[in-house]
């Protein structure tokens, strides 16, 4: 994942951390949910069901998720359906609008965890602490975990900065798939050095 993601940003990736998604569950639970803005009306017809995927009939391998526009209370489960569906009819389908909806629960997540109502429970932090610790796998040391928890609360402080690239200056869809197995790729249309430069001139700005 470093390597890749170095490859298409020019960025050096020194650290991952990653947490399944039983922890997300349960992280999103500890701060008792996270509030978003569903900008638009969507339902995904094929979302998975876990320990189904061979039931019989198919039908009964997957769920109807339905999410109405407007502001919402999610729990860690329903938080984590509303940042993994990826078969919701129309727009909503993209892959573009998935990262859009993960992007959202992210920030209502920071939202929610820096808010007095989390920061001054020591139970919740507790529970916090507790799930993270069984959850999360990081190739940081415990010195820079701490670390990188005061560089977030200092800079939390601000506004997150969000950037998108223009895809049609910078990305094309191949007309010929075989080469990708026949999946929806994105490629540069020129080189990944023209990306490189936008990445950092934005980096710079910030």
């Amino acid at each position: 994942m470093k390597s890749a993601v170095g490859e298409l940003t020019g960025l050096s990736v020194h650290y991952t951390i990653v947490l399944d998604f039983q922890g997300f569950e349960k992280t999103i639970d500890a701060v008792g949910g996270i509030d978003v803005e569903i900008q638009h009306t969507f339902d995904d017809y094929l979302y998975p069901i876990p320990g189904q995927e061979a039931a019989e009939p198919e039908s009964a391998r997957y769920e109807h998720l339905h999410f109405a526009a407007g502001q919402a209370h999610l729990d860690g489960a329903t938080a984590l359906k509303f940042a993994r569906s990826r078969h919701a009819v129309g727009e909503e389908g993209t892959d573009f609008a998935r990262s859009t909806r993960q992007e959202q629960v992210i920030l209502a997540f920071k939202n929610k965890l820096l808010s007095s109502t989390t920061l001054l429970s020591l139970s919740t932090l507790q529970s916090l602490v507790g799930n993270l610790q069984n959850s999360l796998v990081t190739d940081m040391s415990n010195l820079e975990i701490g670390a990188f928890i005061r560089l977030f609360l200092d800079y939390s402080k601000r506004e997150a900065p969000s950037r998108s690239l223009d895809l049609t200056s910078y990305y094309v869809s191949p007309k010929n798939l075989g080469p990708y197995q026949g999946q929806w790729v994105l490629v540069p249309q020129t080189s990944l050095e023209e990306i490189h430069a936008y990445v950092a001139k934005e980096l710079q700005t910030q």
